[in-house]
């Protein structure tokens, strides 16, 4: 056997003239090697248990440093004195093993403080029910089972029946008896205040109001006829304060009638305001659309007139805006029959081929805007803004040449441009009042 520089420290040197044999060190046996790595490890699971008691008492951080710690004193101890060549490759091997005990271990502390973190207490009375020979189990959390502690989050009264509702109360699921939930949470018709029906598997069926999100009502009432608000289209409550009436069958309800228009004059600056608006959309106001009517008329006298013709705006069957138009068609001319020189006679000769002089002239104009009256202020704004649009089409220049060639412009095309700027002028409203208005 050969010894390198570090061997001859224990054995002397190689040169030395001393008669005595040199005495090699003792090569220890393989069980006391398993002995020693067996002592080693579990040196370190004493070292890992001290530890997790350490981070029990001082904190998280506390004891990864703690372990860090360790783990560096026995890398250290690990690298002090001499290891012969042929017991590196065992102590690669011990390496592994203590590294794979270490990740053990770390995950053993992970699942105790996993298991620590669950709540062993009755959320109801703070008493540990680990130590309770019967619990209760619900929405993750255990409830002693003494008929008195497992109680609903609505009421405060003991849950004894064998079902329960569930309830999100600040975004927490909570147990809660049916009738409490059905009280609490279920919404109520704002028609007949009464519960809205179920619609199966614990949910509820309902109608909304488009604009009005809170306007929750039962399906069935839309077929009932009841009376709905001339403004907003909704329904009057079956209970409660009933809506004012307009005189003409109409009703309105109380958050439309603080801002209803009653008369043409105050329509006028309305107009007016709508006519500005059109400049600011590029369009070219025509002189003839400053002098044009606007008359605040009743339910029955707009109707009347809507069945003869004209432009709408209307929700279901009642009209609510008016585009009155007039238009004429010059059918007088004469069929001058044509001449030819008759070089023989010196004279003209009348042909069977005549021309068309005059005729065919075809006007448009607008004798008033109609506007239904008790309306909401920015509702009669926008159907302001309807009317001014057909009022414009009718009065440009170009329009009865393309009545007289094409039969004019397309219906829905013509009440899509329209509902257009009746929509861009509520937003400039919105914009212009800083987003306060009606609902």
């Amino acid at each position: 056997m050969s010894y390198n520089a570090q061997d001859s420290a224990f054995f002397g040197s190689s040169n030395s003239s001393s008669s005595s044999s040199p005495t090699p060190t003792t090569q220890p046996s393989s069980d006391e090697l398993y002995a020693r790595r067996l002592q080693e490890q579990l040196d370190l699971e004493d070292r890992l248990e001290r530890a997790r008691r350490m981070e029990e008492a001082k904190g998280v951080e506390e004891r990864d440093e703690a372990f860090a710690k360790m783990v560096q004193e026995e890398e250290e101890g690990r690298g002090r004195g001499t290891i012969r060549d042929d017991e590196s490759k065992d102590e690669s091997k011990d390496e592994t093993t203590i590294e794979t005990d270490a990740m053990l271990a770390k995950r053993l502390y992970e699942e105790d403080k996993y298991e620590a973190s669950q709540p062993s207490t009755c959320p109801t009375c703070g008493v540990n029910v680990l130590s309770m020979r019967s619990t209760l189990t619900a929405l993750n959390r255990t409830y002693c089972n003494n008929g008195r502690c497992f109680i609903c989050s609505l009421c405060g009264s003991p849950i004894t029946t064998s079902s329960y509702q569930v309830a999100v109360i600040d975004g927490e699921r909570v147990p809660c008896h049916k009738e409490c939930y059905v009280e609490a949470m279920v919404p109520r018709c704002v028609v007949c205040r009464e519960c809205v029906p179920e619609g199966g598997r614990g949910s509820y069926v309902y109608s909304k109001h488009p604009y009005f999100q809170d306007w929750r009502y039962c399906g069935g009432h839309e077929v009932e006829g009841l009376v709905r608000c001339t403004g907003c289209d909704r329904m009057e409550p079956k209970v409660g304060e009933g809506w004012h009436g307009m005189g003409d069958g109409r009703k309105i309800c109380g958050s439309c009638v603080r801002t209803v228009v009653m008369d043409s004059e105050e329509l006028k600056p309305l107009f007016s305001e709508v006519l500005s608006f059109l400049t600011r959309l590029g369009l070219c106001v025509w002189p003839e659309m400053n002098s044009i009517p606007i008359l605040s008329v009743s339910f029955q006298t707009l109707n009347e007139r809507s069945t003869g013709g004209g432009h709408d705006v209307s929700n279901g069957p009642v009209t609510r805006g008016l585009c009155m138009t007039e238009t004429e068609s010059s059918t007088m001319g004469l069929n001058v029959p044509t001449l030819t020189y008759n070089r023989t006679t010196g004279g003209f000769d009348i042909t069977n081929n005549q021309v068309r002089i005059g005729g065919g002239k075809v006007s448009s104009y607008v004798t008033a805007i109609l506007v239904l009256s008790g309306l909401p202020r920015h509702l009669t704004c926008s159907i302001l803004a309807h009317e001014s649009i057909h009022a414009y089409l009718k009065l440009h220049p170009s329009y009865s040449d393309t009545l007289r060639r094409t039969g004019g412009i397309d219906k829905q095309a013509e009440e899509g441009v329209c509902q257009l700027v009746a929509h861009l002028f509520l937003n400039y409203i919105k914009e212009r009042e800083g987003g306060a208005g009606e609902n």
